[in-house]
């Protein structure tokens, strides 16, 4: 039988009390709410149990959370955890990356370890637990670095999706004799999505390569605009400015002069194509709302003024 827990059953003037004690009860797990809802707080969790997958639906109005196992090296917190969002937006935060919880989204995140999450909006999402240990047989002896997100429109991502919200659609009316089957239906599409996301097609140990394959797809799609900055591609791909510090300290140039770097490369590719144009539009085109400012890392970049630069380019 699923368990049901909605705050709505407990005193308003215990509410949030009651709630964490319910949640501490079912879970196992301590999650302090934060909220600054008028009306007080509102969520609602029903929990099925699958076999050893438990499956919670969760709904329930914008707040905070932060999720500390009870006691992180007991094994029946050695889960991995699907999120998938069927409506509002929000994000989750562990071991300093940011990954979204949103619909279109299937997040990904370890059970051991301290989270923090943020409801932007009213939501509806689906939070599937699954033991590490019967993953492990289906990972190929890889391991896989959490927490991060997938593609769930597309792919294994999107199976696995589908596979969990017609279970719930079906009431997870499934007999007895068919369950050992579908469990392990379930946990090989887990499995193909940690497999084969991104990050570890390329490494099964470092998703350092694909994270900067996104900040440079990020960047690109975003080079013109004048607020691009550390924080703005922070929040653009889920990680934490500090881990995107991280990822380009070894590269020769830290992470923004790369970008000025590329913004006067783009500069002067129009200097050559658009002879139209003053040298102060095609300045402000690529992010630089200084003119002279434009003029002296150009010339440090390239040896030559913009001016200088637009001369010999007609003449070549």
């Amino acid at each position: 039988m699923p368990t049901l827990i909605d705050a709505r059953s407990f005193a308003p003037e215990s509410r949030e009390e009651s709630l964490r004690s319910a949640l501490q009860e079912l879970f196992e797990l301590d999650i302090r709410i934060e909220h600054d809802l008028p009306a007080g707080l509102y969520t609602r969790i029903l929990r099925h149990d699958f076999g050893t997958i438990h499956i919670s639906e969760i709904e329930g109005h914008a707040h905070c959370s932060e999720v500390t196992p009870s006691a992180p090296t007991d094994p029946r917190h050695d889960t991995v955890n699907a999120w998938i969002a069927l409506q509002g937006s929000g994000w989750l935060l562990q071991d300093a990356q940011r990954v979204p919880i949103a619909p279109g989204v299937l997040s990904i995140c370890s059970g051991a370890k301290v989270r923090a999450i943020t409801r932007a909006s009213s939501f509806r999402n689906v939070l599937v637990r699954i033991p590490r240990r019967e993953l492990l047989p289906h990972l190929c002896g890889r391991h896989v670095s959490l927490p991060y997100s997938v593609d769930a429109t597309r792919g294994p991502g999107a199976l696995f999706c589908d596979a969990i919200v017609s279970l719930i659609a079906h009431c997870l009316d499934v007999g007895a004799d068919a369950r050992p089957a579908l469990i392990d239906v379930l946990l090989r599409l887990l499995a193909s999505v940690l497999l084969y996301a991104p990050e570890n097609q390329q490494s099964p140990t470092t998703p350092e390569p694909w994270h900067k394959a996104r900040i440079r797809e990020f960047v690109a799609q975003h080079l013109r605009d004048r607020g691009l900055s550390v924080d703005t591609i922070s929040r653009g791909v889920g990680l934490s400015p500090r881990y995107l510090h991280q990822l380009y300290a070894s590269e020769p140039q830290p992470l923004m002069h790369w970008i000025w770097s590329m913004r006067l490369d783009r500069a002067r590719d129009d200097l050559r194509d658009s002879a139209g144009r003053t040298i102060g539009d095609i300045a402000a085109t690529w992010g630089f709302v200084d003119a002279a400012h434009f003029s002296r890392a150009f010339k440090k970049r390239f040896g030559e003024t913009p001016a200088e630069a637009r001369r010999r380019l007609a003449r070549e």
